[in-house]
């Protein structure tokens, strides 16, 4: 074990830097921390998925996500209302995950509209697949609509199906296994009760 200074010895220094790197997963697509593993329960089960965190606003704790409205995630998420992402990256050693309470944004308002017009044609393209997401097939078949020839109807079809998540933290664990190993609870609580701990790895 190293016995050089790291930042996860320092509380304070920690958090900032969980931040910045979740910061940097949000804006740079080959960051390791740019596809979290989304977990929520489908009644008693636990449901893991790979997802791209789009945006995250860190005086809010807000991490934000999406997901087509057809989906059985879109379904089931209002009533789980909590979930968690994890985050791993391996060059760091650095893992990381938020617990918190979820929330499908109605598609109807401003925040909504305002992530459709960040996507790119090519994601905007996804949701314009004319296969609900989860449909059995008897045979693989390309539902996806090629950029190159998606029409106005397909658009409008897509940002129909376009639906954004955020997920509020409640609790971040970090674990660092560079060096000395260090976990680390921030636990953000409500009405503004805060506190940070150290934990056994």
């Amino acid at each position: 074990m190293s016995n050089d200074p790291s930042p996860f010895d320092d509380l304070k220094l920690a958090h900032d830097v969980v931040w910045n790197e979740l910061r940097d997963g949000a804006q740079k697509p080959r960051h390791a921390f740019h596809w979290p593993t989304l977990c929520y329960l489908d009644g008693f089960t636990p449901v893991p998925r790979t997802v791209v965190l789009r945006d995250l606003e860190r005086s809010e704790k807000r991490f934000e996500i999406h997901t087509d409205a057809r989906s059985r995630k879109a379904a089931v998420i209002p009533k789980a209302k909590h979930a968690s992402l994890s985050f791993f990256d391996p060059k760091k050693s650095l893992q990381l995950t938020v617990m918190g309470r979820i929330a499908v944004l109605d598609p109807r308002k401003g925040e909504t509209e305002a992530a459709w017009d960040k996507l790119n044609l090519a994601t905007k393209a996804i949701y314009a697949n004319r296969v609900d997401p989860g449909t059995a097939m008897l045979e693989p078949e390309n539902t996806t609509v090629d950029v190159d020839d998606l029409t106005e109807d397909d658009l409008v079809r897509a940002k129909k199906n376009f639906r954004v998540l955020h997920l509020t933290a409640d609790r971040l664990e970090a674990l660092s296994l560079k060096g000395n190993h260090r976990r680390l609870l921030f636990d953000y609580g409500l009405a503004g009760q805060r506190r940070a701990a150290w934990l056994a790895p």
